[in-house]
């Protein structure tokens, strides 16, 4: 299983005052990518409460499926994406207790194509 890392994961995330909200996120774009992989999208620091999960896709191929996690809290499970599609998923809040990784795990299928991916947040730092 291979571990890659998408080119905005460095990127700084907005530290907003009094629990603005804001979206930060990346896109990664697959190459026969095997089933198993894992893009790291974005590190997000420790006080950041996810609050909900926009996404982009174009038709990965047959039986493609991607979770979408936050460190080890997955916020969308096995979203199908044999077809071109987005959406937005509202999730239980989810507040980081250390700096954490925004990933992409590939599942059912290797998968080629393009995918974006945007977390909904407030900054409410260390509590």
């Amino acid at each position: 299983m291979a571990t890659k890392q998408a080119s905005m994961l460095y990127k700084p995330v907005y530290h907003g005052e009094e629990g603005n909200q804001s979206k930060a996120g990346g896109a990664y774009t697959f190459a026969a990518d095997a089933s198993g992989t894992i893009i790291q999208l974005r590190k997000l620091p420790l006080g950041t409460k996810i609050t909900g999960v926009e996404y982009v896709n174009a038709a990965l191929g047959t039986s493609v499926t991607l979770d979408i996690a936050v460190g080890a809290t997955t916020l969308i499970s096995a979203l199908a994406c044999a077809s071109a599609g987005n959406g937005y998923r509202p999730v239980a809040d989810v507040t980081l207790a250390a700096d954490s990784f925004l990933t992409l795990t590939v599942g059912g299928a290797a998968a080629t194509g393009a995918v974006t991916v945007r977390v909904i947040y407030e900054y409410v730092g260390n509590l």
